[in-house]
């Protein structure tokens, strides 16, 4: 046992500490790196609908109609970016399709808010979106950084 620990005290004298300063620093580095991203970036939060149906008005952009949960109510205001997720026939050659907010229901009713968005694409949608499609839609809240995700998960500070 005494032998071991010869050879270890041996090894780090001949080292210099120069290993154990390369760790250091580089360990140094990463965390700062790690609390700048916790206190800079961005992650958007998303309030999900209950269900949504388009409403393909002609002549006019295709609407959406969507019921959110009551939470959604302080969350959701007219002009936030959303995406239409429609499910079926009409989901294959586009996927989601960006939208807007273009309209809030300022009461609950039967448990349910409604929202009314707008597609925002350029493309013609009308022939693969009809009237009455099912989907889901996604409307971005709020962006907060992780750092202050954290703290909400953590109960020490409020939040939506």
């Amino acid at each position: 046992m005494a032998h071991s620990f010869q050879r270890a005290n041996q090894s780090l004298r001949a080292d210099h500490g120069i290993r154990s300063t390369v760790v250091l620093v580089t360990a140094l580095v990463l965390l700062i790196a790690w609390f700048t991203w916790a206190l800079r970036a961005r992650v958007p939060l998303y309030q999900t609908s209950l269900s949504a149906r388009s409403r393909a008005a002609s002549p006019g952009p295709i609407q959406i109609f969507a019921e959110f949960s009551p939470t959604a109510l302080g969350d959701v205001r007219p002009g936030q970016p959303a995406t239409f997720h429609p499910v079926g026939r009409a989901s294959l050659p586009y996927g989601a399709l960006p939208a807007r907010v273009s309209h809030v229901a300022g009461e609950i009713r039967n448990g349910k808010v409604a929202v009314e968005l707008s597609i925002e694409s350029p493309v013609n949608h009308a022939i693969l979106i009809h009237d009455g499609f099912p989907g889901s839609v996604e409307i971005e809240v709020e962006q907060v950084t992780p750092a202050a995700l954290l703290m909400r998960s953590a109960g020490l500070v409020g939040g939506h």
